[in-house]
């Protein structure tokens, strides 16, 4: 997935990027997130709403870690989704999101832990 844009101010871009979304297959909520300036960190918790999806059963979940990279672009604003399974360049995830979601990817979160200690 690319860059999506859209004619909106940052504020009603990262509202509709933590707003619940229902589709046929599944429903998606934003447990937790936390806003930065070029980031918005989400723990997305995602349930099928059939057997299949997700390779879940029928009302199963499984939370992930998303990184939304936020751009603007003359009166438009825009995201990058980004998740663990992509290995994001990006290490300032709060900490207590790891403590919330399965383990993906060892080497990233092993970076955002790092990240963590320079800043301390």
């Amino acid at each position: 997935m690319g860059w999506i844009f859209t004619l909106c101010t940052r504020e009603r871009l990262i509202n509709d990027l933590i707003s619940p979304r229902m589709t046929d297959a599944s429903i998606t909520e934003v447990i937790v997130y936390e806003v930065q300036p070029k980031l918005l960190w989400k723990v997305v918790r995602r349930t099928a709403r059939y057997d299949g999806v997700f390779g879940l059963k029928a009302g199963e979940s499984k939370c992930h870690i998303v990184c939304e990279v936020l751009e603007r672009n003359g009166n438009e604003w825009g995201h990058l989704e980004l998740t663990e399974d992509w290995q994001p360049t990006y290490y300032t995830c709060p900490l207590h999101f790891l403590d919330m979601t399965p383990t993906i990817s060892p080497e990233w979160r092993a970076r955002v832990h790092e990240h963590a200690l320079k800043r301390a």
